[in-house]
């Protein structure tokens, strides 16, 4: 266990918190909240490419349509046909 780690467990706060750990929340297949994402790096009515800590995220489907965007918080709708983690982070 690292030292920031311990840290955190010892002060009893939520880890995604302090490390800024991306979470995602799919609603149906109609809508995603997506929290400590750091950049978009394509968005179109058909996909949706964030960077976050852990990856990059790919939003996939039709009309695609950002509801909220706020520095690291994004609620998205639209018909999703696929939500995948994948590559390096930017």
């Amino acid at each position: 266990m690292s030292r920031k780690e311990r840290m955190i467990r010892a002060l009893g706060m939520p880890e995604d918190v302090i490390l800024r750990v991306p979470q995602v929340e799919l609603m149906g297949r109609g809508h995603l909240r997506l929290d400590h994402y750091k950049s978009i790096l394509e968005f179109n009515e058909n996909r949706l490419v964030v960077t976050t800590s852990q990856g990059v995220y790919t939003v996939e489907g039709e009309k695609i349509r950002i509801c909220f965007a706020k520095m690291g918080e994004l609620d998205v709708e639209g018909v999703f046909t696929s939500v995948r983690l994948g590559g390096d982070s930017a």
